[in-house]
């Protein structure tokens, strides 16, 4: 979509694309307000213009456009100066719909999230189901085996081996708890 403004943020033009994308008749959006199609202030155009003037290039910025129905659609939009066949200056600003790189972009983050989560649930249950066990057999060894033995500095080893183990396996428990994405532990409880 392609918009030739005048310096107060006026449209004195559109191309046919940008009447089509809005549902405007053709001709139609000449003589509107820029801030019409936005459904703001003109405070963001007022910044497009100070960041022309102070950087007298081309400017980016992303936001929304509203159909004739209100109907948004994300833009990136571009303005620059430049001069008509009278040497009037004015802004071109272009606006391009990145509507489907938007749904595209949060469908790669779902995607990363999904398989960190996926990743995350293997580890915990990895971890519960094969550490976890082992330790919890090795506590009871221990524990079988402070009850038979008679040396009291052993059995006071072990005594202190398996309250290490019983400390062990609780942070192993939490850890486990901590990797499962809350969505799945709702689940679990």
């Amino acid at each position: 979509m392609v918009f030739v403004l005048n310096a107060k943020g006026v449209i004195e033009d559109a191309n046919k694309p940008a009447e089509e994308q809005l549902n405007y008749e053709p001709g139609s959006l000449r003589g509107k307000p820029i801030h019409n199609l936005y459904k703001g202030n003109l405070s963001w155009f007022k910044n497009i213009t100070r960041q022309l003037k102070n950087e007298n290039s081309l400017i980016l910025n992303d936001g929304i456009l509203h159909t004739k129905e209100g109907i948004i659609i994300p833009v990136q939009m571009r303005a620059t100066y430049f001069k008509n066949e009278l040497k009037k200056q004015l802004i071109l600003l272009t606006a391009t719909d990145i509507t489907f790189q938007m749904k595209t972009e949060n469908l790669i983050i779902r995607a990363i999230i999904d398989t960190q989560e996926k990743e995350r649930r293997r580890l915990a249950k990895d971890l519960h189901d094969s550490l976890t066990q082992q330790l919890s057999a090795i506590k009871f060894y221990i524990s079988t085996t402070s009850d038979l033995t008679r040396n009291q500095k052993q059995k006071t080893i072990l005594v202190k081996s398996n309250e290490a183990l019983t400390e062990v396996i609780a942070k192993m428990r939490n850890i486990c708890f901590n990797l499962t994405p809350k969505k799945v532990v709702w689940l679990l409880i």
